[in-house]
């Protein structure tokens, strides 16, 4: 899709800036044992997309209804189509991610 960027390593306040202002997250890693920009980005109501092969991530998606994820090509492709056309469904996400975020990981 237009409008994604692959930056590479970014500093705090680069992140911070990105996730403040971005659609959804994308995390395409496979091998997340748990992701903290994921928790970020929910903590700021943000959406996310997550690789299917990543049991961690996929679950959190499943558990607090915040995210969907993609196994190939295709499938990421319709996912983020469907979260890009979707703004008040992809809105929804975000706000159930702030919440599993608070109730199971804020101290």
């Amino acid at each position: 899709p237009s409008g994604v960027h692959f930056l590479g390593f970014v500093s705090e306040e680069q992140k911070s800036q990105y996730l403040k202002h971005c659609e959804f997250l994308v995390n395409p890693s496979p091998m997340e044992s748990f992701s903290i920009v994921m928790m970020e980005a929910w903590l700021l109501e943000k959406a996310v997309l997550v690789n299917a092969n990543c049991d961690t991530m996929r679950n959190h998606c499943l558990r607090s209804n915040a995210g969907l994820y993609f196994s190939d090509r295709d499938s990421f492709l319709r996912t983020a189509d469907y979260l890009l056309s979707n703004p008040d469904t992809r809105a929804g996400m975000g706000k159930n991610g702030k919440k599993y975020v608070q109730a199971n990981y804020s101290a």
